[in-house]
């Protein structure tokens, strides 16, 4: 099977009694697949169970395989009583959309949306399944119109494909929804425990629906009991995106501003409260009048582009929008525009009463957050709660949101982190190639992941091990051994320079031409490597079970996974 999904749904229609027996290549044309599947019923008769099996064979004559945009994958088939079909599968965020499943009535398509949500809170992996018949008419020139699309080259193949891809899987009916199980491994929770006590701050990247993305976030311990979670999802725009970073922004002030007054307040109890805050922070969070500024000029700009022609509606539009944003304006910021620095804040419990927050968005509102004038504020955000989620995202959003941190860091003259992207799917591979270090997980999904990346391990779990243990080490071994190369190069060269004090710099060496020969090639190279390889300045027992010694290594540079 191409993903754990299809080999269940497989296994699920073999318990039904259909069983896939055999797919191999038409001999009158080898651009269709002949799919033979076993169909046992099972009847009773004058109190005796009597089983009768029928052979079906099904033609496929095309596949539209699945892509991060459309988010589905479509057959064209021929079944065996004539008739000639379309099915589809895949996210209900695009199988449940008004064209696609126009076949369907708005309750059925509501119906299947609240099933989906109950599978999802689940935490199971969910998928919508439509289906559309058509007349042998039609079938054969929506597959003609395909297949002469796939003989076309460069741009003109993209455009015609994507055309033909709309007529194909539109007007479809619903069928119904499907819910797999996908069970985390073995010590996911532990691993996941151990990295946030070394130091380093975990995001999810997932291309699941929200629900099951947080359903397994809790699970894994990633999101743990009693956090706080900021959410920017179901944005339809940009404006609807800005509004929510700022206004989440905004929040973090009044967190860090209550905390600070409760911090006062532990510390003098005679301690009393005025309205306006005695000391103002040296970094505030909301955003400042600049930025509020540029984004209702970006937003001008794309009603622009749409060459809109209601200006005064517009106007008003504008004006409305600055009202909300400039609500989140910190008062003492107002005339002293602070250059917005996002920064690693390194606190686990970033809330006024000691609680953890974390913040959950989707692939469509990412794509308005990384605009330019939202950038910054977005990765501030970010590096302010204690951890991330980013659901339904594409593999190039998920790539994006690596480099994001890179630049994102380095563009206010910050330090660049050190980041490992792990991954277990084909949908990880650019996002593997982005991070510093791409760590691959043997999975049921390929082994793209594993081909791409700088490591490979056959569980999560191991990951701790890589880390902690061999991560640790490495750092270790190789700044003593450089410290070694050149604390001999000194031991010589001072050597030298000292004899020369006593022998007038009458040029005689110390050394012979031997010594000189055999220094760097011998006398001191192999005890070096020697020690660079088998040194262990704390045994594995010691550095897998106190995660904290491994702030020590990172203590020069922010670490993210």
């Amino acid at each position: 099977a191409s993903s754990p999904d299809d080999k269940a749904l497989v296994e699920a229609a073999a318990l039904l009694g259909l069983r896939l027996v055999s797919t191999q290549p038409d001999l009158d044309d080898n651009r269709t697949r002949r799919l033979l599947i076993e169909r046992r019923l099972t009847e009773q008769t004058t109190g005796n169970l009597e089983e009768s099996v029928t052979k079906l064979e099904y033609l496929v004559d095309a596949v539209l395989e699945f892509d991060s945009i459309r988010k589905r994958m479509t057959v064209m088939v021929r079944h065996p009583d004539g008739t000639f079909n379309i099915h589809s599968k895949g996210a209900e965020s695009s199988m449940l959309e008004p064209e696609a499943c126009s076949g369907s009535n708005s309750r059925t398509r509501t119906m299947a949306m609240d099933i989906t949500i109950d599978f999802a809170l689940g935490g199971l992996r969910t998928l919508v399944f439509s289906t559309r018949q058509l007349t042998s008419e039609e079938y054969y020139r929506l597959l003609s119109e395909h297949r002469a699309a796939l003989c076309l080259l460069g741009n003109a193949r993209s455009q015609a494909l994507k055309e033909n891809m709309f007529k194909i899987e539109s007007g479809l009916e619903v069928l119904g929804v499907t819910g797999v199980e996908d069970k985390l491994q073995t010590g996911v929770k532990e691993c996941l425990e151990d990295l946030r006590d070394a130091g380093i701050q975990i995001w999810v990247l997932t291309g699941d629906k929200e629900e099951t993305a947080v359903t397994v976030s809790q699970a894994a311990g990633h999101f743990p009991e009693g956090m706080t979670l900021l959410r920017i999802t179901g944005c339809s725009d940009y404006e609807a995106v800005a509004y929510q970073i700022f206004q989440h922004l905004s929040g973090l002030d009044a967190r860090d501003e209550q905390r600070r007054l409760e911090n006062c307040r532990r510390k003098q109890p005679n301690f009393r409260f005025d309205y306006e805050p005695l000391v103002v922070p040296e970094k505030a969070y909301g955003p400042s009048v600049e930025e509020v500024n540029e984004v209702i000029m970006t937003v001008a700009d794309m009603q622009t582009e749409e060459q809109s022609k209601n200006k005064s509606k517009d106007l008003k539009k504008f004006s409305w929008l600055r009202r909300r944003l400039m609500g989140f304006v910190i008062p003492h910021q107002e005339g002293n525009e602070i250059l917005r620095k996002p920064n690693r804040r390194g606190r686990s419990k970033v809330g006024a009463f000691g609680e953890s927050i974390g913040l959950v968005i989707d692939g469509n509102s990412i794509t308005h957050a990384l605009h330019p004038s939202l950038r910054m504020a977005f990765l501030d955000l970010c590096m302010s709660v204690t951890t991330v989620l980013c659901c339904r995202m594409t593999p190039l959003q998920k790539a994006s949101i690596i480099e994001l941190v890179h630049a994102g860091l380095m563009e206010q003259g910050g330090d660049a982190p050190v980041t490992a992207a792990i991954g277990d799917g084909g949908n990880d591979v650019s996002m593997l190639l982005q991070a510093n270090v791409g760590i691959g997980v043997y999975g049921k999904e390929g082994r793209e992941a594993v081909r791409a990346a700088d490591y490979a391990i056959p569980q999560f779990q191991y990951l701790r091990r890589l880390i902690l243990v061999h991560g640790q080490l490495s750092y270790h071994r190789i700044s003593m051994t450089m410290g070694l190369f050149y604390h001999k190069c000194v031991a010589l060269v001072t050597t030298q320079i000292t004899l020369a004090f006593y022998t007038g710099f009458s040029a005689n060496s110390w050394y012979t031409n031997n010594h000189f020969i055999l220094y760097n090639l011998t006398l001191t190279t192999i005890p070096v490597l020697v020690f660079g390889i088998f040194e262990h300045h704390l045994t594995d027992h010691q550095l897998l079970h106190h995660p904290r010694l491994y702030r020590l290594v990172s203590s020069n540079s922010s670490s993210c996974v």
